[in-house]
């Protein structure tokens, strides 16, 4: 079985657990990717989603992640960061100047 192991964004595949892992799930048989991602500073999904497509025999699956998915989870990052952001300025319209 093939694993394919995606780093995140402004990450490489040598940072963090990623080589751990990789080293680990060989031991057990499994062949693993670990593929440099481009433009990890800033994704471009179609770019991603071309890596990805060159290195995983599941590419539907993973254009169907990185097209519904992805987009699902930064609309959601966005909300909550918006909600965030309205609710320091109300706090800081509540708090009387000195």
């Amino acid at each position: 079985m093939k694993i394919i192991i995606v780093h995140g964004w402004d990450f490489k595949p040598r940072h963090n657990w990623y080589p751990w892992l990789g080293v680990e799930l060989a031991k057990q048989g499994y062949e693993v990717s670990i593929p440099d991602m481009p433009n990890s500073s800033a994704p471009v999904i179609n770019e991603w989603a071309d890596t990805l497509a060159q290195n995983s025999i599941l590419q539907k699956l993973l254009l169907m992640i990185l097209q519904v998915i992805l987009p699902m989870m930064m609309e959601l990052l966005n909300y909550h960061l918006l909600s965030m952001q309205s609710s320091k300025l109300q706090n800081k319209s509540l708090v009387p100047s000195a």
